[in-house]
């Protein structure tokens, strides 16, 4: 079953291939806004996802769309990441800070929250997580986010810190 999963979602990752270049957007903006709401909606009104839940299957995302990247250090990745984010219309990324194992990553009209009113909280758990797996998958090594600004927390953009640490 596992096997059958993997073959399935390399078979996708090699069918977006095709599409990431504008104006031909395999899969809309406003369709995956209404997809990640709706497992939002009817999962965790169950009591049945967290938003650790979330940022693991925006990580797998980011692990398996990074197989379209041509890998690198952590530095390489992180352009790729955003040209690669800014084809897709997932939000205009700017890298804020860098170094060889640390960035922080600002999001302009971000997918979850543009048009979002004010809620008070970060919700951006699975963007976060699509960005560590990105990264992980390119630079290898183990990478984690975590998102320290939210437009759904009143900031102008979402930022997140990504950092990369050696598997020993």
């Amino acid at each position: 079953m596992a096997q059958t999963f993997e073959l399935i979602v390399d078979k996708i990752v090699e069918n977006l291939r095709e599409y990431i270049t504008p104006p031909e957007r395999y899969l809309s903006r406003e369709l995956l806004r209404l997809i990640v709401f709706s497992i939002h909606k009817t999962l965790g009104e169950q009591g049945k996802v967290t938003g650790e839940d979330l940022y693991h299957v925006g990580k797998n995302t980011g692990l398996w769309i990074s197989k379209l990247a041509s890998g690198g250090d952590f530095i390489h990745s992180l352009k790729e990441l955003v040209e690669f984010s800014n084809k897709l219309g997932v939000g205009e990324i700017e890298v804020e800070r860098e170094s060889k194992e640390r960035a922080v990553l600002r999001v302009y009209d971000c997918i979850i929250c543009r048009d979002v009113p004010k809620l008070g909280i970060n919700i951006c758990y699975l963007p976060s997580g699509f960005y560590a797996g990105f990264l992980q998958g390119m630079a290898k090594g183990y990478v984690s986010s975590s998102e320290t600004r939210c437009m759904a927390n009143g900031s102008d953009f979402c930022e997140f810190v990504v950092e990369r640490r050696e598997i020993f």
